[in-house]
């Protein structure tokens, strides 16, 4: 892909990314395939960065290609299967921007690719500026109202990661707080995938 200058059509509001953190599914392209992770797109009033951290398959891919695609989901079991694996090949869909082809979520709401520019590097990640270039909105009729579930099936996946690299307790009784909200407010979806991260978390010991 060639540079590519912000794109002034594309509003990132009308595709989900808000002002603060924007907790989407990540995805991004190497030589071995399409790869998705759950991260958070910040957004604020010096523009749209993400941070990475190094290590990841997320940060070797923008390394390699500087590319991301910020996908919008609601279905909280994504998130729990890209936090400690990747998704199947059926479940992503192609895009072509510039005669390259890149990897979007076929059952997202909406994605916006982004071209990752100023890449700043430290000991333990990256941050890069996020020029939107291409956007869709593929569910426009998918209204969901704020569910407190849902919002903790994303504040366990986080919890579950940092006890994988600390091994603290701490974070164990952060997932069980947050297990607790998903049992009295989530939805059937929401609870298969809070057993699903504690079955991911099993077979990651």
């Amino acid at each position: 892909m060639k540079s590519s200058m912000h794109n002034p059509h594309l509003a990132p509001e009308k595709y989900g990314i808000m002002d603060g953190i924007s907790e989407c599914i990540v995805t991004t392209i190497s030589s071995k395939g399409p790869n998705a992770a759950p991260m958070g797109i910040i957004k604020n009033s010096n523009g749209i960065k993400i941070r990475v951290f190094k290590g990841s398959k997320t940060y070797g891919n923008i390394m390699n290609f500087p590319f991301l695609a910020a996908n919008v989901v609601y279905d909280p079991k994504i998130y729990t299967m890209t936090t400690f694996s990747n998704l199947e090949r059926s479940q992503f869909d192609t895009i072509v921007y510039e005669d390259v082809e890149f990897p979007v979520l076929k059952d997202g709401i909406s994605w916006m690719l982004f071209e990752c520019n100023n890449l700043q590097k430290s000991s333990q990640s990256l941050v890069a500026d996020l020029i939107p270039v291409k956007a869709k909105l593929s569910h426009i009729d998918a209204v969901r109202a704020p569910n407190r579930g849902f919002n903790s099936v994303l504040e366990a996946c986080i919890h579950a990661t940092r006890y994988q690299l600390t091994g603290s307790q701490k974070y164990l009784d952060l997932m069980q707080y947050h297990a607790e909200i998903i049992r009295k407010c989530g939805g059937k979806t929401e609870k298969e995938a809070l057993d699903q991260l504690y079955r991911f978390m099993k077979t990651n010991k």
